[in-house]
């Protein structure tokens, strides 16, 4: 329908006794094995997993992977990502599990799974900002803004917006530092008075040095 969200619902059943399952993503988040030297090893995509436990989110990836780092408990979300693309895993009754595995295919060389105990719901492929705001559960966080994520979260937004009214992302940038310009210029005038002032009294702060050396 257009979505890239859908619910799940599993059951299983052994002997006619209820199991609970865990879900496997992977290999990677693609589902397939890495060629060798091919195209992801080439630019160096950032492969791994997210987590949510706790308010916080935590990441591992695949290059930084160890068995001590690999579980998590009572997460409100888990998810294999690269920069752009994720398989999310919402647990929208009781908190979830996650465990990042490793399995080794080749003398050097691993593939990476995500485990999770059923999920109820599951949003698959693009990172778009206000898609996954809108799935709750602070699954926004899975965007990666990085230190100044609240400046950056502010400033996508206000890009977005503008992009609705200038449908072209080169003109959207060039209006929205053009506002940032506009509303810091108080600051920049400011400092450009002072540093004007400093250059006029820099020939009588040479000539006191000259005299009192």
């Amino acid at each position: 329908g257009g979505r890239y969200d859908f619910d799940i619902r599993i059951g299983l059943w052994i002997d006619g006794q209820a199991v609970e399952p865990r879900v496997i993503w992977g290999p990677g988040l693609s589902g397939t094995l890495p060629a060798a030297g091919g195209k992801r090893d080439q630019f160096g995509a950032s492969h791994g997993i997210a987590v949510l436990t706790g308010g916080k989110v935590y990441r591992v990836a695949e290059r930084k992977y160890s068995p001590e780092s690999s579980a998590y408990n009572f997460a409100s979300w888990a998810a294999y990502e690269d920069n752009y693309m994720a398989a999310l895993f919402l647990f929208t009754g009781a908190p979830g599990s996650a465990i990042f595995e490793q399995q080794p295919v080749a003398e050097k060389d691993a593939v990476y799974f995500l485990s999770v105990s059923p999920p109820q719901k599951a949003y698959v492929v693009p990172k778009e900002f206000y898609r996954l705001r809108a799935l709750g559960q602070g699954t926004k966080k899975l965007m990666n803004f990085g230190f100044f994520g609240a400046i950056a979260e502010v400033l996508l937004i206000a890009m977005k917006w503008i992009h609705r009214y200038v449908p072209n992302w080169g003109f959207a940038i060039i209006i929205i530092t053009f506002l940032i310009k506009v509303v810091f210029f108080p600051l920049t005038y400011s400092s450009t008075k002072s540093m004007a002032k400093m250059q006029e009294i820099q020939p009588k702060i040479k000539a006191l040095r000259s005299k009192y050396k």
